[in-house]
C-alpha cells in the first residue's frame, strides 16, 4: 500500500501529463492551503491570486520537475510572486489616482511626484488638503476609502 507522498506524486505525474481528473484532485488538495498561505502573507486579493497562480502552474506545469513537496513549493513561490506583483499594481493604481486628483488642485506633478517617492505622511497630508477640495469628484470618494 502506497503513502500519501506516493499517491500525490502518482497524482502530480497525471496531471502533468494532461489528466484534468488528476489536475483537480492537486487543485482540491492545495487550493485551500494556498488560500490561507496567500492570507497570511497579507495578500489583499488572495482569490484573485490564487486563480492566476493556478493559471500559470497550468501553464507551466509540464515543465515542472519534482515530487510533491518540490510541487508545493513551486505553486506556494508561484503564488508568493503574484501576490507581490498584485500590490505592486495595487501601489500604481493609488499612486495614478492620487497624483490625478492632486494634480486638479492645482499642486505642481512634479511636486506630488516627489512627495510619493519620500513620506507618505507627506502624502497623505496633501491627499487630505485635496480630498477637502475635491469632494465632489468621484475619484476622491475612492481615495477616501482607500485611506481609510
Amino acid at each position: 500500500m502506497g503513502t500519501e507522498a506516493d499517491d500525490f506524486d502518482d497524482v502530480l505525474g497525471r496531471a502533468r501529463s494532461g489528466d484534468e481528473t488528476a489536475f483537480l484532485r492537486l487543485w482540491d488538495h492545495l487550493h485551500p492551503r494556498l488560500l490561507r498561505y496567500l492570507r497570511v502573507i497579507g495578500c489583499d486579493e488572495a482569490d484573485d491570486v490564487a486563480s492566476e497562480t493556478w493559471l500559470q502552474a497550468i501553464r507551466d506545469l509540464s515543465r515542472f520537475a519534482g515530487g510533491a513537496d518540490d510541487f508545493r513549493g513551486w505553486l506556494f513561490g508561484i503564488g508568493r510572486h503574484r501576490a507581490i506583483d498584485a500590490s505592486r499594481a495595487r501601489i500604481r493604481s493609488r499612486r495614478r489616482l492620487l497624483t490625478a486628483a492632486l494634480s486638479s488642485t492645482g499642486l505642481d506633478t512634479a511636486a506630488v511626484a516627489d512627495m510619493l517617492g519620500k513620506s507618505q505622511g507627506a502624502v497623505r497630508i496633501a491627499l487630505h488638503r485635496g480630498l477637502r477640495t475635491l469632494s465632489a469628484d468621484p475619484r476622491v470618494r475612492a481615495l477616501e476609502e482607500v485611506d481609510q
